[in-house]
């Protein structure tokens, strides 16, 4: 049952649905301690096999492509005072007295009588007026709109061509990027996008998400790293301890409980915080130590077994 307020009446229907609703990212996503040790491998080798770091590669990629068109927009208006676009009907020349790029995402802000002269193939022409605009780029499609607004548009196909017919804001959309952007675009690797040496700084929003993915990628591998050394120290710490505990139990078999289990314990403790410590030594950036870290203690106790079998024991 629903109450309508404003009608002042009880509704009632046999079901009602509620939704559906999409299902978040992060409830669906997989986190790598999770994985499989040849995942995990995978993953080292190429990062790329990770989704977050995939939907972010392609999130990157996307914003280069969009940067990447208003840098050419802007070279062109900087060499030739215009942009030329084309679509399906016609050709589009853009004039204005001044632009500037918005600092974020590098779109391209026309400034000050602004005016879109649009060749039609017909023959004929549209003309637009306006006192600013702002061009868009689509990075998936690499297909541009541009929004102006205070407009004013004369059409030669109409009765009088003179007349100007007012609009508070005009979209022209599905514009084609300049020619042979899109090859200019594929040309350019994610290596080399990620690589800090490469002058891609077109704008805030490309820089960040750059320096976003690089960290990405060096956390993925340095997480992969620790996951599989902790694995296998793990593993290996279980044999160690089992030989150290049963020489210490031969050499102290008639000592107190306490003493046996406190000399016990403190290896395996020892093992447990060397190879947490070492993991959180790789999530922060230094794999090379943590993954010693992981195997620290295992080695002492290994050592210690030398000891305690070689010297001992033997007596």
């Amino acid at each position: 049952r629903a109450f309508d307020e404003q009608e002042g009446q009880m509704i009632q229907a046999e079901f009602y649905p509620i939704g559906p609703f999409n299902m978040t990212t992060k409830l669906l996503r997989k986190r790598l301690k999770f994985f499989s040790l040849p995942e995990l491998r995978t993953i080292m080798r190429d990062p790329s096999n990770f989704k977050p770091i995939a939907d972010a590669t392609i999130s990157l990629l996307m914003t280069f492509r969009t940067s990447l068109v208003y840098e050419t927009l802007a070279k062109q208006l900087d060499d030739k005072g215009q942009i030329q676009l084309s679509d399906n009907k016609g050709t589009y020349t853009i004039t204005a007295h001044s632009y500037r790029q918005n600092p974020n995402d590098g779109r391209i802000i026309l400034e000050g009588d602004v005016i879109i002269v649009n060749r039609l193939k017909s023959g004929g022409y549209r003309k637009f007026f306006a006192t600013d605009a702002v061009i868009r780029a689509d990075g998936q499609s690499l297909q541009i709109s541009v929004r102006i607004s205070n407009a004013k548009v004369a059409d030669s196909r109409d009765v009088d061509p003179d007349r100007l017919v007012k609009h508070a804001s005009f979209t022209l959309s599905g514009l084609n990027s300049p020619q042979g952007l899109a090859k200019k675009a594929e040309t350019v690797s994610v290596a080399a996008l990620i690589n800090p040496k490469s002058n891609f700084n077109y704008n805030r929003k490309l820089t960040d998400k750059r320096i976003a993915l690089n960290n990405l990628r060096t956390k993925v591998i340095d997480r992969a790293i620790a996951e599989i050394n902790s694995r296998f120290s793990y593993s290996m710490s279980a044999l160690v301890l089992l030989i150290l505990g049963a020489g210490l139990g031969i050499i102290f078999r008639g000592g107190h409980f306490v003493s046996a289990f406190g000399l016990s314990f403190i290896p395996m403790l020892l093992v447990i915080i060397l190879i947490m410590t070492g993991k959180q030594l790789c999530g922060a950036g230094f794999s090379e130590i943590g993954a010693v870290t992981i195997w620290l203690g295992v080695a002492i106790v290994g050592v210690a077994n030398i000891v305690v079998l070689g010297k001992f024991l033997r007596r």
